[in-house]
């Protein structure tokens, strides 16, 4: 269950319901619902229902505008800025110029700007390939235009950004949600070409594919571009950086506008343009922000920390600036004037920043029942820590950032891997933190348990392996995992095991800390974990395809068992490993067939997926993560997973291509292409090592596959009587499964 912090965040958060088009489409044929809440970030959370009654809404479009101006017009948060250009310098680099400007990047705000922005599929999973390289692209570009980069991401969240973390995954599950339910309104605003609002409007429902960021990071590595991962959130270290080398951060965090960056200043990504002739950007900066509120500079982080952030909420301050101006429950249209003017009020009878913020504390008249004076004071200092941490104030003592008491050995191999992006950062947070993971909420349906359920098992290793002692008493750690319970986040607890219990699960009696460093010993436990005989696998496969081979056969396994609350099984049918094998293989032919020109695509099509579907690609994908994750822990991330080829494992259309005509009955050589009969041939030997050994009751063998010329034969099963009325009953169950056909149903759009 929930922690009672986590509880108070959720009743937060269901105050503050992401977009829903639904209601805007609804809205247009007057069938708006009680329900139905119209929020964007940053605009304050406003009902369609009581701006329906003022309003008459001739079509969509007038709450699209609606919209817009719940954006521009919101007077309570920094976000604001963005529309107010004349406060930002513009920035001209023209390519070859001598003068090399400097570029400190936000990678986590970057990835998701520029897959949010982009015209690539996320609804179906995720196009990591073309994101990757679309992401490399962009750095290249300014690279040739004369930038010198570096690029920063976000380390393992410090416990105070647990909350903050549990609501940003409690909106994913709900934008999750809403897209489920506006699936036709969404794919219709997604293939458009035209630039409009609904592509706002969508953008509020974007949910980041799992593996994007580490794909990317895969991508930079192979391209030797400049980065780091940092031991906390970035946002310090790019803003120390920035100021100490005179250099610009990219980024699309409000919070910029209040560091204090020297002489360049903060550029917003989306103000960001990039041509041959070099790019062109708007950069702010934070004393010329502070002049324009009529505040000194120094004040700024007080200033960002009442008007709210992550430690402090918005309206805890706005009742005493409402009553010290006299403007009982309204918002002025100055605020950000009025909130400056309020500091500078409490400023003059002030001898230190400590004092000021004492004496703006003691003007609360009405403290929430929650929160001391002193409670709110620790949170003011930590605010301004972050972004002044040079402040004069005198800062209440924070927890030191720690790593978990495990072995020095492992903690340095792990902390100097990490930095360079050879471990991923989710493992971060099981060794530096208060042992979490966190199952990041991405598109599945959310009907069934969560995907992430299956590959527990996995992660169990890789955290008893990274947890480890060599110690002779083993001592049982525990690691809490957030995860999507049904519609909300919940906690699970997943407990380690000794190395003697995981070397009896892989059949190596033998296990121990001194041989599991030899790499064919940890090849052989990462295999056999995975329900491959070692001995059986040709070791001159391609690496890629080891890997593969083992994620689908733990697929295959682990879906044959009953799982989570209900005890659901939801076997793999052999067509749906047909489909998944040809998707990998096609994606990782530039890998495995590297003097060969690629294969001709497929164009995917445009249907939208089924709730079999998507449950498949997001199993497909926690298992392969979680298998990456196992792999790191056990050194092989290098071997089993080379660069650039994670994003190679997974394309969200292909795979939902080839899952339809798999379905049909559609024979490999069909779906892979007559020309190319080195892809099929692998395609073959891959599913006989795949399927090996499996019986009726582990997968449903509804074709016969085979590489003799024959092709594909159904099941005999399938010829006998009766398979008439079974046929006429898969129909409805395709038709009942398919999301546009349950959406289309009932439905008026």
């Amino acid at each position: 269950m929930p922690t009672n912090e986590h509880a108070a965040a959720e009743k937060q958060l269901a105050a503050h319901a992401p977009t829903v088009p639904s209601a805007v489409e609804n809205a247009s044929q007057g069938q708006v619902g009680d329900n139905a809440l119209f929020a964007c970030a940053p605009a304050p959370v406003i009902s369609i229902i009581d701006y329906a009654r003022d309003v008459h809404l001739g079509d969509k479009n007038s709450i699209l505008k609606f919209w817009d101006k719940l954006v521009k017009d919101s007077t309570t948060n920094l976000s604001t800025i963005y529309y107010q250009p004349a406060l930002g310098n513009r920035v001209d680099v023209k390519s070859g110029a001598d003068l090399k400007t400097k570029f400190f990047i936000d990678g986590n705000a970057y990835v998701h700007h520029l897959y949010m922005t982009s015209d690539l599929d996320w609804i179906h999973g995720g196009q990591y390939t073309e994101f990757a390289d679309l992401f490399v692209s962009h750095l290249k570009q300014m690279q040739a235009a004369g930038i010198d980069l570096k690029i920063y991401f976000d380390g393992p969240l410090h416990d105070r950004k647990e909350q903050t973390r549990f609501l940003r995954h409690r909106g994913n599950i709900d934008r999750i949600n809403n897209v489920l339910k506006n699936m036709t309104w969404l794919a219709q605003n997604t293939k458009s070409t035209k630039t409009n609002r609904s592509t706002s409007v969508s953008q509020q429902l974007f949910v980041m594919p799992l593996l994007a960021l580490d794909a990317c990071v895969h991508a930079i590595r192979h391209n030797s571009i400049d980065f780091e991962f940092c031991d906390d959130e970035a946002d310090g270290v790019i803003a120390r950086q920035a100021k100490e080398n005179g250099g610009f951060v990219i980024s699309r965090d409000s919070d910029f506008f209040v560091y204090n960056l020297g002489a360049a200043g903060y550029i917003p990504i989306d103000t960001l343009t990039i041509n041959p002739d070099g790019l062109t950007a708007l950069a702010y900066r934070s004393d010329k922000i502070a002049s324009h509120f009529g505040l000194e500079p120094k004040y700024m982080p007080v200033f960002a920390s009442i008007l709210g952030n992550d430690y402090l909420p918005p309206d805890l301050f706005m009742s005493s600036i409402k009553a010290e101006y006299g403007l009982g429950g309204k918002i002025s249209k100055n605020w950000f004037k009025r909130t400056a003017a309020y500091i500078n009020h409490h400023a003059e009878g002030s001898s230190s920043t400590d004092q000021l913020l004492s004496r703006i504390i003691t003007s609360v008249s009405n403290l929430p029942e929650d929160l001391t004076a002193q409670q709110i004071l620790e949170a003011l200092h930590e605010s301004i820590r972050q972004y002044d941490p040079d402040s004069e104030i005198n800062f209440t003592s924070s927890s030191p950032s720690e790593h978990i008491q495990i072995d020095e050995a492992i903690w340095n191999t792990i902390h100097e891997q990490y930095r360079h992006g050879k471990y991923c950062y989710k493992i971060m947070d099981v060794v530096m933190r208060d042992r979490n993971f966190w199952c990041t909420p991405f598109m599945e349906d959310l009907d069934r348990e969560s995907s992430w359920v299956i590959s527990r098992q996995l992660r169990q290793w890789m955290y008893s392996i990274v947890l480890g002692s060599s110690s002779k008493e083993f001592v049982p750690l525990e690691v809490t995992e957030y995860v999507r319970h049904a519609n909300h986040l919940g906690n699970d607890i997943v407990q380690t095991i000794p190395l003697s219990e995981l070397g009896s699960i892989a059949h190596i009696p033998s296990l121990s800390h001194s041989n599991l460093s030899s790499p064919d010993m940890a090849l052989k436990l990462y295999l056999q974990l995975h329900r491959c005989e070692s001995n059986h696998l040709d070791r001159s496969l391609h690496p890629t395809i080891l890997s593969i081979i083992a994620i689908l056969r733990y697929l295959i396994h682990h879906a044959a068992i009953p799982i989570g609350t209900h005890k659901v099984v939801h076997k793999f049918s052999n067509h749906e490993i047909v489909a998944i094998i040809i998707s990998t293989v096609l994606s990782l032919s530039p890998t495995l067939w590297p003097k060969q020109p690629p294969p001709p695509s497929s164009t995917p099509s445009s249907s939208l997926p089924t709730r079999r579907g998507l449950q498949i690609a997001a199993q497909l994908q926690t298992t392969l993560l979680s298998s990456y994750l196992l792999a790191q822990a056990l050194n092989l991330g290098e071997h089993l997973f080379p660069t650039p080829t994670l994003a190679q494992y997974f394309n969200g259309q292909s795979l939902h291509h080839y899952l339809r005509n798999a379905k049909g009955g559609a024979t490999i050589e069909r779906m892979v292409g007559k020309q190319s009969l080195e892809i099929s041939s692998m395609c073959y030997k891959v599913l006989e090592l795949v399927m090996a050994g499996w019986n009726k009751d582990e997968v449903n063998i509804v074709f016969q596959y085979a590489d003799n010329g024959n092709g594909r034969k159904k099941s005999p099963d399938r010829g006998k009587k009766g398979s008439s009325i079974k046929k006429k009953q898969k129909v409805t169950e395709s038709s009942a499964d398919n999301m546009f056909n349950v959406l289309s149903s009932g439905c008026r759009w």
